[in-house]
């Protein structure tokens, strides 16, 4: 008889050893002892930070760089984070903490719906901002520059901070009262100001103060810098005289009135935030161990995986039907998880499934139905689980080219010094395949035909057979050979699970010959679109993480 295992995450980061508890239906598990992200800044600095801005919102006005408040309305939010695009997720993050609209303290919270999904401190903080976490594994996210701020409405930035630790965690009792966060206000045409907290040091768009952002421009990556414990943003809005601003409309709200979102989201947002397979159960950072997510997108014959899904706002007397589907569409695995503990913030659910050794091999499908959605995700049963290899990045500064490879003689001869030491590497690298796989598609590589382009030469690839099989048929360019192998993104430009996007830049031949950039970095596919006139074509395959 099968033993199903079955663990709940209730909150963000970091985790704790679970104490294990019997669900309906036979599983067995528990909810991690965690705590969600928390901030805090109080009086002395927000006056600090006040002060700062209004003098340099004097100074932008005295120079004519702003204009006065014109409006009475409040301004209208959209809203402020979100994954790169492309990245795999089907929600973008996780709503840990919202405005205390109690004056009392301690542990005497309301939010504007009349609940308690806000905290306050013996200090006699009262949580000023909305919190929106990183989730699952917020530090990974940080690393990889997956969830991004943008700027809620347009404006002008009027103070930006940079260069603070931005590794902060565990508990506010750990973190430096000093401690300083990566920060950007924004100034809107009706004088109110939004703040955005937190930001992992470096990743801070390069405009400065006086510089105008329009709503949903790339504001920094999130992370933990300042009074934070974990990877999120705390967005907080001011009035124009500088009062807080409780952006949602509701019966406890006693801030204002109206709501300030164009689009106000609901209180709970249940949904399926992923959906993947692994070799081993998932594990989140304590801040002393990175986050493992342990996920894997093939799983070989006779081995055990782990089927976890991954849920935003699963509340309590709730249920998720996990389903694991064969290749020719029978059920391999069903099971109901019903939540009978509490409303989670985020949660995951996983079962240890053993495989057959004569399991179907081809595309499996992954399937987490929760209310009337279905999250589907593909993993593929292989007898070998193929391998990845670098492709790394290279630039001829006489040429003014971009040129990647994944071959290790091409790699070997240029660090070399090959083409009299031309080709310097950026430091950029990202995994590919070097052989085919299930799930998986060729990249087509070419190589512009001597004296096309005058002295200029320049590769190009494509994971898309159509554009491989046009190109093949231009006398511009010469076939070389199938490069390698990657993960393709959807026809809406999503990757798959386990996997990041690849964004394809072009030079519009401004060095007198075509060139395109193979990009993980999105911040840097903004440095080069539009600001030194390249053009964006999107992402074009996935690299596997």
């Amino acid at each position: 008889m099968r033993r199903w295992l079955l663990l709940a995450l209730g909150c963000v980061v970091p985790f704790a050893t679970a104490q294990e508890i019997a669900l309906p239906g036979g599983a067995r598990g528990g909810a991690l002892a965690l705590r969600e992200p928390l901030d805090q800044h109080g009086d002395a600095w927000r006056a600090k930070v006040q002060a700062e801005i209004d003098r340099n919102i004097a100074a932008l006005l005295a120079n004519g760089a702003i204009a006065p408040a014109t409006k009475a309305a409040g301004q209208l939010f959209q809203w402020p984070a979100r994954l790169i695009p492309g990245a795999p997720d089907s929600v973008p993050n996780i709503l840990s903490n919202y405005v205390d609209q109690n004056p009392a303290f301690p542990n005497q919270v309301r939010d504007w719906f009349c609940g308690t999904r806000t905290y306050d401190l013996a200090s006699g903080y009262g949580h000023r901002g909305t919190d929106i976490a990183a989730f699952p594994f917020g530090w990974l996210k940080m690393d990889r520059n997956e969830m991004i701020a943008i700027a809620a409405a347009p404006g002008t930035i009027v103070l930006r901070t940079d260069g603070n630790f931005d590794r902060n965690c565990g508990t506010l009792a750990t973190v430096p009262t000093t401690a300083q966060p990566n920060a950007i206000y924004v100034r809107h045409a009706d004088g109110s100001v939004a703040w955005y907290l937190h930001f992992k040091s470096g990743s801070l768009t390069p405009k400065q103060v006086g510089d105008t952002v329009v709503a949903g421009e790339r504001l920094a990556t999130v992370g933990s810098s300042g009074f934070s414990t974990g990877p999120h943003l705390h967005f907080e809005a001011h009035d124009a005289g500088g009062g807080i601003i409780d952006p949602y409309a509701g019966a406890c709200n006693l801030l204002n009135a109206d709501s300030w979102w164009a689009q106000q989201p609901s209180y709970w947002q249940p949904a399926v935030v992923r959906n993947v397979v692994g070799n081993a159960a998932p594990q989140f950072s304590d801040c002393a161990l990175p986050d493992a997510p342990h996920a894997s997108r093939t799983v070989t014959p006779g081995s055990t995986f782990y089927a976890t899904t991954y849920l935003r706002d699963f509340l309590k007397n709730t249920t998720v039907q996990l389903r694991i589907l064969r290749p020719d569409g029978t059920v391999f695995f069903e099971g109901p998880v019903t939540n009978t503990q509490a409303d989670y913030v985020g949660s995951y659910w996983y079962y240890t499934l053993p495989l057959p050794l004569d399991a179907q091999v081809g595309t499996w499908r992954f399937q987490a139905v929760l209310g009337s959605a279905t999250a589907e995700t593909p993993f593929y049963v292989e007898p070998l689980v193929p391998v990845t290899t670098p492709a790394v990045e290279y630039y001829n500064a006489g040429f003014g080219h971009y040129f990647m490879t994944a071959q290790a003689d091409e790699i070997t001869g240029l660090d070399g010094g090959a083409f009299g030491g031309a080709f310097v590497r950026t430091g950029r690298t990202f995994d590919v395949y070097a052989a085919p796989g299930a799930g998986l598609v060729p990249v087509c590589r070419f190589f512009t035909t001597p004296g096309t382009f005058g002295a200029k030469s320049s590769h190009f690839y494509t994971a898309d057979a159509a554009e491989c099989a046009g190109l093949k048929l231009n006398p511009a360019w010469i076939y070389e050979k199938i490069a390698f192998h990657v993960p393709a993104p959807d026809g809406a430009g999503t990757c798959p699970a386990t996997s990041l996007p690849v964004y394809r830049i072009y030079n519009n031949g401004q060095t007198g010959a075509p060139n395109h950039r193979f990009t993980t970095d999105y911040a840097t596919k903004l440095a080069f679109v539009p600001a030194l006139n390249w053009s964006d074509e999107g992402v074009r395959f996935c690299t596997p993480q």
